[in-house]
């Protein structure tokens, strides 16, 4: 550096700089420095650099000027803020907020923090001077939205998202972190009265969006993470993409389950059955072949048209697209109503008074649960592992209690049927696979999930295939 021509010395660090666990917004250029929960290293390397120069700069006879800008947004933005918004309205893709949106963001316009910069070389400073960079004005995460929207010309559609319920990050998904980031910038203002109107700065930014949107990658983990999350938000579209596995390979259920409902419930060929959230049939098959006549309720598409065409050749099957809320079915109706892996997609309440709607006086509700075995089988915990390694957790309850809770006050029974399934490894990853928790091949993940499964199976297999320990719960109530 040649320090004999060099005047003033600019040096860009952040607002990612003060200790916000500690300390209230606005932050002052006062506000204690400290490593930033949210920014980690990217902020204690600013207060690194921070002290360095402040160091440094006593003993030369040159003057440094510290900005802390806020956010930057404007042409030529290398972080996607405002280019990732403006891409969701344009197609017309939800923006998943985390929260309610309600946040506060403090930004400054790219051109207006340049013109800040030539002002402060121009201007008699001190030796060393701080200076909180933004708008006068912070805006909600809900406001900045409406605002990209506002000169886009079209509505953003936007989905409030408590990502702390299912075990995620507000950056898996979303440009900015969950925090009010807000500075006090009344010591520039005194020397800086040319602050860029935000719709301004947002309609200048979009222009160099449109020209430029071919060049700018959005990144593919938060594409897939937001596909994740609308698939969790929505059940009913959660396995769209896994047909194909579930009809090949998602064990069914034991014949022995006939026989019990026979002895159990009164079950016979002429009960009218509901299979609600019915897929590709699968348990619809069991009924169908005692004779029953059967509708089955299914509101994703895909597993519609699968159970459709592997059933097609029964005329005694009826196949509705509708939900356990608003299931389309006659009042008094329906003699057992089934829901076979399916339960925990359910709202409970309004599911419940639909039941109990459509049943006949005495009619009876029947779920069936097909689960992994607990045991002592090496190989079964191996794969448990995988599952619960790659796995993305659900929000949802089907457990005794939350079955029980349905049903109140009405008494729930239930039976155990061992249920076990001899696998090759083509069926073994078709199986796994079929999951909609379970990481898909677009995953970053998948790759390794899949290399681990393959090491178990050469583990463990026995002349080429594997037992996959399965067993069928099944729980009765008479509701009506």
């Amino acid at each position: 550096m040649n320090k004999e021509n060099l005047k003033q010395f600019v040096f860009i660090s952040s607002s990612a700089v003060y200790d916000v666990d500690n300390f209230s917004i606005p932050y002052s250029e006062e506000t204690p420095m400290k490593e930033n929960k949210y920014w980690t290293s990217y902020g204690t390397n600013k207060i690194e650099a921070e002290n360095f120069l402040k160091e440094k700069f006593e003993d030369l006879q040159l003057n440094l000027i510290i900005l802390r800008p806020s956010y930057v947004y404007g042409e030529n933005n290398y972080a996607q803020r405002e280019s990732f918004i403006f891409e969701h309205i344009c197609n017309e893709k939800p923006i998943i907020i985390p929260n309610n949106g309600e946040i506060y963001l403090q930004f400054i316009y790219t051109t207006d923090l340049a013109n800040i910069i030539l002002e402060l070389i121009n201007t008699k400073l001190d030796k060393i001077s701080i200076f909180n960079l933004g708008n006068k004005k912070p805006i909600t995460i809900k406001e900045w939205i409406e605002c990209c929207a506002n000169v886009v010309g079209k509505k953003a559609k936007i989905i409030q998202y408590d990502y702390d319920n299912y075990n995620r990050k507000e950056r898996e998904f979303f440009p900015f972190f969950n925090y009010n980031n807000v500075l006090d910038v009344s010591k520039i203002n005194e020397l800086y009265h040319r602050e860029t109107d935000f719709q301004i700065g947002l309609k200048n930014a979009f222009h160099w969006y449109c020209n430029n949107k071919h060049k700018i990658l959005f990144k593919d983990s938060v594409k897939q993470n937001e596909e994740n999350i609308l698939i969790e938000l929505n059940p009913k579209i959660r396995f769209s993409n896994r047909v194909e596995n579930y009809v090949k390979f998602r064990p069914s259920y034991p014949n022995e389950v006939i026989d019990f409902l026979r002895s159990s419930i009164g079950l016979n060929e002429k009960s009218i059955i509901a299979d609600i959230g019915s897929g590709t049939g699968l348990a619809t098959k069991l009924f169908l072949d005692n004779g029953n006549i059967v509708y089955g309720l299914e509101p994703n598409l895909e597993m519609r048209q699968a159970a459709e065409e592997v059933l097609a050749s029964y005329s005694s099957f009826f196949s509705i697209d509708s939900s356990s809320e608003n299931t389309k079915l006659q009042s008094e109706h329906i003699d057992v109503i089934v829901a076979a892996q399916a339960f925990h997609w359910f709202d409970p309440k309004p599911t419940k008074e639909e039941f109990l709607r459509i049943l006949k006086p005495g009619g009876v509700v029947v779920l069936l649960v097909n689960r992994r075995k607990r045991s002592n089988d090496k190989f079964m915990n191996g794969y448990m592992e995988i599952v619960w390694k790659y796995g993305q957790p659900l929000n949802i309850k089907a457990d005794s209690e939350s079955i029980a809770d349905f049903f109140y006050p009405n008494n729930v029974h239930e039976k155990v049927f061992y249920n076990p399934y001899t696998f090759n490894f083509d069926r073994l990853k078709g199986e796994l696979m079929s999951y909609s928790y379970m990481p898909n091949e677009q995953d970053p993940k998948f790759k390794s999930m899949i290399s681990e499964l393959e090491l178990l199976f050469e583990k463990y297999n026995d002349n080429g295939t594997v037992i996959l320990q399965y067993e069928t719960v099944l729980y009765y109530c008479k509701m009506k």
